[in-house]
């Protein structure tokens, strides 16, 4: 399973050396272009194509949630709305009770 870990203040120096770099090869005043040579040459890192199966299936999972959730939040707006109207009308008709209107405001 994919571990998620925060960034440490070396992942950020390492950015941060990156960053500096890179405006250290730049030219232009208005729109600042990298030398593209000198980032070509520039080592990659990337995750084993095991760790990147693994991303995967963390994100697919993530993505599952996502829309379960979006579905439930759909079918409790429609659950919301829906009984609304009925309140009402049993209101206007006085089949409502008194205690029937009892509402929790938090």
């Amino acid at each position: 399973m994919l571990s998620i870990r925060r960034a440490t203040p070396d992942d950020l120096a390492a950015l941060t050396e990156i960053y500096n770099e890179a405006g250290a090869h730049s030219a232009g005043t208005k729109m600042p272009r990298t030398n593209m040579k000198w980032f070509r040459q520039m080592p990659v890192l990337s995750p084993t194509i095991q760790e990147q199966r693994h991303i995967a299936v963390y994100v697919d999972s993530l993505q599952e949630k996502v829309e379960a959730l979006t579905e439930l939040q759909e079918e409790t707006a429609k659950e919301i709305e829906e009984p609304t109207p009925s309140i009402l009308d049993r209101a206007f008709e006085r089949k409502l009770q008194r205690k029937q209107l009892h509402f929790k405001y938090t």
